[in-house]
């Protein structure tokens, strides 16, 4: 009964959050052009201030939103980077550039019934990001009448391959995590989460122990690992990572109605064997436990590098702490960071209403310095200051080159069709730029002595590149 009330409250948070982007779409959709202001977080992160419809928004929002300002596609390479956009959309975004072109031409009749009428032609539900799909299939529609000429308006995005594992792969120079982030040239892209599910699956191929046989027997895959994966550089541990196959494992049953257990070595039907599901529900801790430590061994194994850099941001974090005193670096954009968690203490308050008494909890700030969650924040803080570097750097390089309007979100770049090439050219420069010639660790543990009056000395030198 929790399971069923807590789903029917987030359908209808969904429900509502749905009907207010369509309202605000429906009260601008009518005006010349609508501008997004954005805010920067402590670490220099931008954020688009509105809510609900907003270029970061879910699917949804993000494909009701166009360039105010079209382009015309005017060549093949700015028709190829909108199929690559399409492809992506769709999911077939794990082969190479010239395949997902070859996708979009083998469905372009697929593509254009879905244009011309996409409640009868309902194929386009079947994308991973459905709404911005069916918004490229209205696009590739004016450009199947238009050719070239055919202004386009939709951004095309470019994204991150595990952001943060990218950064730590390029500020320590590791080719092996770097490879698995795309970071090296390779004939098609590498998929870190489908590395780590074949780690996972060759480290328990012998193990014959009840929770190993359990994977084995659904199956581990790299839908199972990615957020998992995605976290690790955000300072996410094997605690939320039972968190993320518990979800998965959940997801797994409500889509096949199946409860996954051991029974002659296959899946079995929850409904057939009502009687065995307490003790499949009771054996899920264990099973979940067994596969959270395997991915953190999987995900160690391949990117030792980017393991070194944490532990090392986590111990120069704990001694700052020593001092008291928040952390402070400056990123190689300029921006001037500081991360000061404080200590917080509470208080209890009781009072009576309507006859009854309530005790309340309140919390304040001190002075303090939160030792634990400075440690915890380091990592994460100081990659997002990095990623939010680069985006700015790459905005710079771009509004050189001509482009003007953009769509950001963190490490998802997204232009006119005509100038994705431009801007992909500026993000690698730019991301290149960032450790080419410069020590990101070293110039952090030089700007954490300084601000906090320690010995250089006592801090310990960065992992080496």
């Amino acid at each position: 009964m929790t399971k069923a009330k807590t789903e029917n409250i987030r359908r209808t948070s969904k429900i509502l959050q749905t009907a207010k982007i369509l309202s605000i779409a429906d009260k601008f959709k009518d005006e010349e052009a609508i501008y997004f202001p954005h805010l920067m977080d402590f670490r220099g992160r931008m954020y688009a201030v509105p809510m609900f419809l907003n270029p970061q928004g879910p699917d949804h929002a993000k494909a009701l939103l166009r360039f105010a300002e079209g382009k015309p596609l005017g060549d093949q390479a700015a028709v190829d980077w909108l199929a690559i956009h399409g492809a992506n959309c769709f999911g077939v975004d794990k082969v190479s550039y010239e395949d997902r072109i070859t996708w979009v031409v083998e469905h372009e009749d697929q593509i254009i019934q879905s244009a011309e009428n996409p409640l009868d032609h309902m194929w386009w539900t079947k994308a991973d990001a459905p709404w911005q799909f069916l918004a490229f299939c209205f696009e590739w529609y004016g450009f199947s009448q238009c050719g070239f000429d055919w202004v386009s308006k939709i951004p095309v995005a470019l994204d991150g391959s595990c952001n943060g594992l990218q950064h730590f792969s390029a500020m320590l120079k590791d080719e092996v995590g770097g490879a698995a982030v795309n970071l090296i040239p390779s004939d098609k892209p590498n998929d870190i989460y489908h590395v780590v599910a074949d780690h996972v699956i060759e480290h328990i191929a012998l193990d014959m122990s009840e929770p190993a046989m359990f994977w084995k027997t659904i199956g581990v895959n790299r839908k199972g690992t990615k957020r998992c994966v995605m976290t690790r550089p955000y300072g996410a541990t094997t605690y939320a990572y039972k968190a993320f196959l518990n979800d998965y494992l959940a997801n797994l049953r409500g889509e096949s109605k199946l409860a996954y257990g051991e029974q002659n070595g296959s899946l079995y039907d929850l409904h057939a064997h009502k009687n065995h599901t307490p003790n499949i529900l009771k054996k899920d801790n264990i099973n979940v436990t067994f596969m959270a430590n395997e991915i953190n061994r999987a995900i160690s194994r391949t990117v030792v590098k980017a393991e070194e850099a944490m532990k090392w941001l986590q111990g120069i974090s704990q001694i700052a702490s020593d001092g008291g005193l928040p952390m402070q670096w400056t990123t190689p954009s300029g921006f001037p960071v500081v991360q000061g968690y404080q200590k917080y203490k509470s208080k209890q308050i009781e009072i009576s209403l309507t006859g009854k008494r309530y005790g309340l909890r309140m919390q304040s700030a001190t002075p303090k310095i939160d030792r634990k969650r400075q440690s915890n924040g380091v990592s994460p803080n100081f990659v997002h200051s990095l990623d939010a570097s680069a985006l700015m750097e790459t905005v710079g390089d771009s509004l050189d080159q001509g482009i003007f309007s953009f769509a950001m979100i963190h490490d998802s770049y997204g232009t006119h069709a005509a100038d994705t090439a431009a801007l992909a050219d500026c993000l690698r420069a730019s991301f290149v730029g960032l450790y080419a010639t410069r020590n990101v660790l070293e110039e952090f543990r030089l700007s954490v002595a300084e601000h906090n009056g320690i010995p250089l000395s006592k801090l310990p030198s960065p992992p080496s590149c």
